[in-house]
């Protein structure tokens, strides 16, 4: 009886997992770069979670050079205000400093994060501003403007919203705002753009792997680079043959299987291959 017990949990388990397999919402969150990086899904035929993704080969990129959106930048080159302007950057030039050549650039530093905090004004932006271009105080002016309703909450138009249930998702409160859609679904919401390629793409040049906190759906927060020390631990899943070159992830001059795990004495930060061609780390949120 005891044993009839367990193949029955056995059996139902299987077929939890076989349709969880074929679940967009149980599929693993595209890693952040990977959107950035433009890469593409492939997946294996009958199966609706991606097996791997193909990405621009970063590595073969020429060094003397500078890259972004998929145009390419001569040393000295400078960046459109426009392009750089959303991710609080400024100045940006293809600096020849070192080799491979980098995007340098100057912080832009918002007047309203020195200033005396106004708790009764509310900060007005646009689409493709940094910083706040008007500040309201006047209690009737506030009371005249469009309102918008995110997470319970009241906002004013101009104002930017910083979604709770969507923390990798910003907001501009407007006229027509939509209160019904889901953050996602909202034309007047749009994901955080981390300037990956503008800012780190030196460590992705140096095959370092980024540091996600709790999933990967949002910004690195840190970047786990490879060491000659570096160890596989597998996690003993075997197939009647070898996975393709392409069904894995690399990491210095690793080679991991889906699911394989980089050996590390951090606790904190879990470097695992889930969705080829590359590593990605997790910082556990209870570290």
């Amino acid at each position: 009886m005891f044993k009839n017990i367990i193949v029955l949990i056995f059996i139902l388990t299987g077929t939890v997992f076989a349709a969880d397999d074929n679940d967009k919402d149980s599929c693993p969150p595209v890693p952040k770069h990977y959107k950035e990086l433009g890469c593409k899904a492939v997946f294996e035929t009958g199966k609706k979670c991606p097996s791997r993704f193909e990405c621009p080969k970063i590595t073969d990129r020429d060094g003397k050079k500078c890259y972004l959106n998929g145009n390419i930048y001569e040393p000295r080159d400078r960046l459109a205000s426009d392009l750089t302007e959303p991710l609080c950057s400024a100045a940006c030039f293809c600096s020849d400093f070192e080799e491979p050549h980098r995007f340098t650039c100057a912080q832009i530093e918002c007047p309203e994060l020195f200033g005396i905090h106004q708790p009764d004004c509310i900060k007005q932006y646009d689409e493709k501003s940094c910083c706040s271009k008007k500040t309201i105080c006047e209690k009737a002016e506030i009371e005249k403007l469009d309102t918008c309703m995110v997470d319970g909450k009241k906002y004013y138009a101009g104002q930017k919203i910083y979604p709770e249930s969507e923390p990798c998702y910003t907001c501009l409160c407007e006229k027509g705002f939509n209160n019904a859609l889901r953050v996602a679904e909202n034309p007047h919401c749009k994901e955080v753009n981390c300037g990956i390629e503008l800012r780190y793409l030196h460590n992705l040049r140096a095959g370092c792997a980024p540091i996600y906190f709790g999933n990967a759906r949002c910004c690195p927060i840190g970047w786990r680079c490879p060491e000659e020390k570096d160890e596989i631990v597998s996690t003993g899943r075997t197939t009647e043959s070898p996975p393709s070159a392409e069904q894995q992830c690399s990491f210095g001059k690793l080679r991991l299987n889906v699911g394989d795990i980089v050996k590390s004495n951090d606790k904190c930060d879990e470097c695992k291959c889930v969705l080829p061609p590359s590593v990605y780390c997790i910082h556990k949120q209870d570290c």
